[in-house]
């Protein structure tokens, strides 16, 4: 299922099709998080399989110039993921695309499963170790707890990039 994403997000991406833009490349998502999801979500086995058909899958892309990473607190994780496991949330698509937690999972480990994935975002974008080397060439990180506020200032963070 997840290398079929990849193969889905790479597309607009290839470098062969990419007519040049001065303002550079904005999407709404970025290619190499998928390794990260894998790493957080994939027993090993399964995890160096997908890195393996992930790198032969994506081959030459363009790569943004500029990551917004939206970070989110522990708390914040919890409530989220609280409200999308109440009977509530079946009738609104708020926080839909945050999981409810699994079979035998509380919300406790949900959140930190997802603390953990922003942790390992942030080391790819930003880490000279763990840098993916696709990785933007500058990361805005902005506190999304205010859903409001964060989308707020990255709408303002895209129109000072243009």
């Amino acid at each position: 299922q997840l290398l079929k994403t990849v193969s889905a997000w790479r597309q607009p991406l290839v470098s062969d099709d990419w007519h040049d833009d001065p303002h550079g490349t904005i999407t709404d998502y970025w290619l190499d998080a998928l390794p990260a999801i894998a790493a957080e979500w994939h027993a090993a086995d399964a995890r160096h399989a997908f890195a393996r058909d992930f790198e032969r899958i994506v081959g030459d892309v363009v790569v943004p110039h500029v990551a917004i990473l939206l970070r989110v607190s522990d708390a914040e994780l919890r409530e989220r993921i609280a409200f999308r496991g109440r009977a509530a949330a079946t009738a609104s698509d708020v926080f839909n695309d945050i999981p409810s937690p699994t079979a035998g999972q509380d919300v406790g480990q949900t959140a930190a499963a997802l603390g953990r994935l922003q942790d390992r975002l942030e080391r790819r974008l930003r880490c000279p170790v763990d840098r993916c080397r696709r990785a933007p060439k500058a990361v805005i990180s902005i506190a999304a707890d205010d859903l409001a506020a964060a989308a707020a200032e990255a709408t303002a963070a895209v129109e000072a990039m243009l």
